[in-house]
């Protein structure tokens, strides 16, 4: 089947229409859209020895790309002034319930959550909200409340 010249198996997009389609330029884009904060720095680490550090200079696209290919890790600074787009929730236990449970609860609420596997253990789940941003202490609100919802 075909929608606007894309490639469509059982309802879905396929991989390979979606790498066409959005092109490296729109998917560093996309990423930069959903994961942004301060513009002129970000966090990185060594994958050999752990060390991380912070890096003092724009969040350019080459510096995504370098991400993408497994280059450079990068840590976005979510917090831009007093709001923020999104919020990671971190499950240092690789007991998949907690976060799931977290998920469930989120979604009562109306609000999509992602859940990642975290890069030593266990796992994250981002919330994105609006492209204007929320306050972040009212992110973190909302964050408490659904994890003592989940933890009672």
């Amino acid at each position: 089947m075909q929608v606007q010249g894309q490639s469509v198996v059982d309802g879905k997009m396929s991989h390979t229409s979606i790498k066409k389609t959005i092109g490296t330029p729109g998917k560093v884009s996309l990423f930069k859209s959903f994961f942004s904060g301060l513009a002129d720095v970000y966090g990185t680490y060594d994958p050999l020895n752990g060390r991380s550090w912070q890096v003092k200079a724009p969040v350019t696209d080459e510096v995504i790309l370098s991400h993408f290919k497994g280059v450079q890790p990068y840590g976005v600074y979510l917090l831009d002034g007093s709001l923020i787009k999104a919020i990671a929730v971190d499950f240092d236990q690789a007991d998949p319930f907690p976060p799931v449970e977290f998920i469930n609860s989120a979604r009562h609420y109306q609000l999509p959550a992602y859940l990642e596997a975290s890069k030593s253990k266990g796992f994250h789940v981002w919330i994105f909200f609006d492209e204007k941003g929320v306050p972040a202490a009212k992110a973190r609100t909302i964050v408490k409340h659904i994890l003592d919802l989940t933890h009672n």
